[in-house]
This record gives structure tokens, C-alpha cells and sequence, in this order.
């Protein structure tokens, strides 16, 4: 699900006016934000059940804090503040990255295979019929 966030993310990055994920992560590959957010955090984090329980909280209330924008500006008219807005998706991307180097893994690994999902699940593109009767 991981990289079902990072495709939202880049989705959401391209129909606002004015928003890159450029704007937001302020680097341009998922090397350098790697790169920038092992240099923030300690190297003696202790791999323990707390510390992904406290990942996975913050996780939520970023996401939750964003769609909560999206929601009030579609739906309800407000407008949308687009400072607000970069600190939501930056808080969740870096959230997400976090998790993803405390366990090894790798943000650009992740979104590859949530590219390749994708590709085979919609081989001629996406389309709602070819959603509805998806058999991956």
C-alpha cells in the first residue's frame, strides 16, 4: 500500500495548480530525500514494536489532516491554502519514507513495483470496465 500513497501523492502533485512534488519534498529524486532524512535521524533508533506504532499514528494523522483539506475544498468550497497543503503531503511522504528506511526498504523499489502492478492490472490503460472486472 505503500506505493499506493506515493502514486496519490504524485497524482494529487499534478492536478493542483502550482504544486510539484518538487515543491513539496524540495529534492527531486526519492535518493535525495532518503539521503536528507537519514541525515535528521539518529543512528541508534531501537527496532521495537513502539516505534512503528508511533510511524503508523503519525502516518494517520498526516493523511488524515490531508484529506481533510481535499475534502473541505471539493466538497465544501473552502479554499485551499496551498503552504497547508505542501506541509500535508510533505508530512505524509516524509512519514512514509521514514517507515520505509527503518525497515530497509526503498522508496523507489516500492513505487517501481506500484508502477509494474499497475501495468499489468490495466495493460491498455485505465478505464472504469477494466477496474470493475480486474482479475489482479
Amino acid at each position: 500500500e505503500a506505493g499506493d500513497v506515493l502514486w496519490y501523492l504524485a497524482t494529487l502533485s499534478h492536478i493542483v495548480p502550482g504544486l510539484s512534488l518538487e515543491s513539496v519534498l524540495q529534492a527531486n529524486t526519492f535518493d535525495e530525500i532518503e539521503e536528507w532524512i537519514c541525515r535528521k535521524l539518529p543512528f541508534d533508533i531501537p527496532n521495537i514494536p513502539g516505534v512503528l506504532s508511533g510511524t503508523v499514528r503519525e502516518l494517520n494523522c498526516d493523511t488524515a489532516k490531508l484529506c481533510d483539506m481535499v475534502k473541505k475544498h471539493v466538497h465544501q468550497g473552502h479554499g485551499l491554502d496551498m503552504y497547508e497543503l505542501e506541509e500535508a503531503m510533505r508530512g505524509v511522504f516524509i512519514t512514509l519514507a521514514y517507515s520505509c528506511i527503518f525497515y530497509g526498504l526503498s522508496l523507489k523499489d516500492i513505487s517501481q513495483k506500484n508502477i509494474d502492478k499497475l501495468m499489468k492490472r490495466y495493460p491498455n490503460g485505465f478505464s472504469p470496465e477494466a477496474s470493475i472486472n480486474r482479475t489482479c
